[in-house]
């Protein structure tokens, strides 16, 4: 299917346009959240909640959407956006994640690129066209490889780190796993070794991930582990895809707590956002921890289906900051 991006008015068009090139499975691992996808609604909903009352008789011949955080290293921004960070944009496109960070650097807006990409941050910093980018960090059980993650994204001129405190497991995606969803040949997650990306941490993840999708599966009540003969008979295809999306996230350290934030300030200068702040009380210890910014995300409804929409947790993440560091705030999407 040809399509013609003269004919795209708006990102609700761009949506639909993808959805008719795309692969199938690479569409729903965009487009998907949670579960039931009960948070991925709420997001969109309460936009559509919000009601605009406009002044009149005001002069706007001269109006600046012009936005500068220099916190965070971006200033002279066009206006006050930033694209968050999506992983494996090669799905998308060939050009994939450089792609989007020309995109943004020609327009005037952030980018966050993300850890789980498909192209590695080096490129990113050689090709993306020279806007200010920030790195999106998942912090792992090997301290050693975060520090190298760190360092990489340093010494492409990131001008923040966006550490990720809401999904110490992954969200149970269910489009993923009805659609048994396996990254490309060809394509692989350029930031993280193979080798070290396959560690120890992922067959437990794996385990721990295919127990709770084989009760669900099985119509179980309990947590404890199906018996061979019912995950031959029934998880056989769903368990494959659940390996797969746990190798995807294996070595993540789900100890990681408020004390952490200490030993993350001192390996690097770059400012540190938590991403996946969501609540009043969780605003007050980040500030109080030292985060130099905090960023109102549910993961784009992707980890705890139920949680809050992010339009509906923003007040009261902005009370419990206090004026003291910057928010940031997304919407809905993959990230």
């Amino acid at each position: 299917v040809a399509i013609n991006l003269d004919d795209i008015a708006c990102l609700d068009d761009l949506e639909k346009a993808a959805a008719q090139v795309l692969v199938k499975q690479d569409y729903d691992y965009y487009a998907g959240g949670a579960e039931t996808e009960t948070t991925l609604r709420a997001n969109i909903a309460a936009f559509a909640a919000v009601t605009l009352w406009p002044r009149c008789l005001v002069d706007v011949s001269h109006v600046s959407s012009r936005c500068d955080v220099p916190t965070l290293g971006l200033v002279g921004l066009a206006a006050p956006l930033m694209v968050s960070p999506v992983a494996m944009l090669k799905m998308a496109h060939p050009d994939g994640e450089c792609a989007v960070a020309r995109a943004c650097s020609t327009h005037g807006v952030g980018y966050c690129a993300s850890q789980q990409s498909t192209t590695a941050v080096e490129e990113i910093g050689r090709e993306g066209g020279g806007g200010a980018n920030m790195f999106q960090l998942y912090v792992l059980i090997d301290r050693d490889q975060v520090r190298r993650l760190v360092r990489r994204a340093e010494a492409i001129g990131a001008t923040a780190l966006a550490v990720t405190v809401d999904a110490p497991t992954l969200g149970r995606r269910e489009r993923d796993l009805r659609n048994r969803f396996k990254l490309r040949k060809g394509l692989r997650l350029a930031n993280v070794d193979d080798k070290e990306h396959a560690s120890a941490g992922a067959p437990v993840a794996a385990a721990a991930l295919l127990v709770s999708t084989a009760a669900s599966v099985l119509g179980s009540s309990t947590t404890s582990a199906p018996t061979p003969s019912e995950l031959s008979s029934s998880m056989s295809g769903v368990s494959a895809a659940q390996s797969s999306i746990a190798k995807r996230i294996g070595n993540r350290d789900s100890s990681l707590n408020w004390n952490d934030l200490a030993w993350l300030k001192s390996m690097t200068r770059l400012p540190i956002v938590l991403k996946g702040v969501m609540t009043f009380a969780d605003a007050q210890l980040a500030v109080a921890h030292g985060a130099d910014a905090v960023w109102v995300s549910n993961h784009g409804g992707r980890q705890l289906d139920g949680a809050a929409s992010t339009l509906v947790a923003l007040p009261e993440v902005v009370a419990g900051v206090a004026g003291r560091v910057p928010v940031l705030f997304d919407g809905a999407g993959a990230v």
